[in-house]
Parts: structure tokens; sequence; C-alpha cells
């Protein structure tokens, strides 16, 4: 019993280290994933519809394009928006000097968010600490709009502008999402012709969509 008593508290505290560090470094993740899509979708002006998702802290007086995407890019972190901070500004992509939102100069996102304790005996140790990321964007930059990449069990059809599109996303038929590997990738081992009408749709749809961007297209950069 009393080897019991002094491995236990030893043995669970490493238990709760691990599960800690996990669910710090999968949000770290989200951060970080959430924070690339809103800068790229600020770099081609897709601001986003709405300014209400709990913004707190603002400092000056932001256009509203701003305040929509700050909302954008705490929905695509989607972790908890009271506690998810955003910063919008512009400036060099090798984040060297700031700028004031003209041609050529890059998107900046910075988004920081507290680190979630699991449990109370571990807030002591994390105090305040906070997640903290940026990614910087240059406006006109040029992404790629799709392609084609033959494997050695499938063919995998590759279309951005669907996970770029929330909207576009929900379009697709329940078949074909049954074809789909993360937000913009399709896989075919054979080919129906509903899957290929339906992919010329979105083609489509997604283009147009950019077009309105304003996007520059091009090969991948």
């Amino acid at each position: 019993m009393v080897e019991l008593a002094i491995i236990l508290p030893i043995f669970l505290l490493l238990v709760f280290g691990v599960i800690q560090f996990g669910i710090t470094y999968n949000n770290l993740i989200t951060l970080r994933q959430g924070t690339r899509e809103g800068a790229r979708q600020g770099a081609v002006g897709n601001f986003g519809s709405t300014s209400s998702c709990s913004l707190t802290g603002l400092t000056g007086s932001p256009s509203s394009d701003i305040q929509k995407l700050m909302c954008l890019t705490k929905q695509q972190i989607g972790l908890s928006y009271a506690n998810t901070r955003v910063k919008i500004m512009s400036g060099s992509a090798d984040f060297s000097s700031s700028g004031t939102f003209q041609k050529g100069e890059a998107l900046i996102v910075c988004v920081e968010y507290p680190v979630d304790a699991m449990a109370k005996f571990v807030t002591p140790v994390l105090g305040t600490a906070t997640l903290k990321t940026k990614t910087a964007m240059r406006k006109g930059q040029r992404f790629q709009f799709g392609g084609v990449k033959i494997g050695k069990a499938y063919v995998s059809f590759h279309l951005m502008p669907i996970y770029m599109n929330p909207k576009l996303q929900s379009t697709i038929s329940p078949e074909l999402k049954k074809r789909m590997q993360g937000k913009s990738c399709f896989n075919f081992t054979s080919l129906d012709p509903s899957h290929v009408a339906e992919l010329k749709k979105l083609t489509k749809a997604g283009f147009e969509e950019f077009k309105t961007w304003g996007q520059k297209f091009g090969p991948p950069a």
C-alpha cells in the first residue's frame, strides 16, 4: 500500500500530462489551419457575411470587412469564439514591416487562444499560457485551382474552390461525398457519368466564384 501511495500520484500526473499535451497540440493544429484559411479567404476578397461573433477589445476603427474577416477566421478555427482573439493587419510577407492594406502587401492574420486546462490541478502550472500563430498571404498571390493526380489504387481530382467555399460544399450530393477525402479531393477507381456531370458543375461554379474574388489563376507558386 505504501508503494501504491507513492507511485499512484506520479502515474496520474504523467497520464494527465500526456492528455493535456494532446489537447493542447490538437488546438494548436486547429488554430494554425483556421488562421491559414482565414488569411487565404481574405487575400482573395472573401471576408464572410457577419461581424457578430464576440469581437472584444477592438482598437481603432476597423472596417466592416476587417470585422467580418475576424469572424470568418474564428469560424474556420472552430474553437470557442469568446476565447479566440484575432488581429488583422497588413505588411510584408516575412512580417518585417507593417503596411496600410495596399496592393502588393500581404494580409496578415494573427490569432491567440488560451491553453485549456483539463484538470484544476494543472491550472497553476499552465498559468496564463496562450497558443499563438500568424499567417501572411499576399493579395493577388496565385493559388492552385485544381488538378488530377494518378495514384496506384485510384485517380484523385482536387478542386480547391470547394475547400474555400462552404456553400459550394453543401451542394455536393451524398453519392459524390462518398468519394471525398478531406475537403477538396475526390478519389475514383471507376467513373460514373453522374459523378462526371456533377464535377463539371462544381468546377464551373467554383471558377465563377473565384472570378468574383478577383483571383489570378496560374500554376502553384
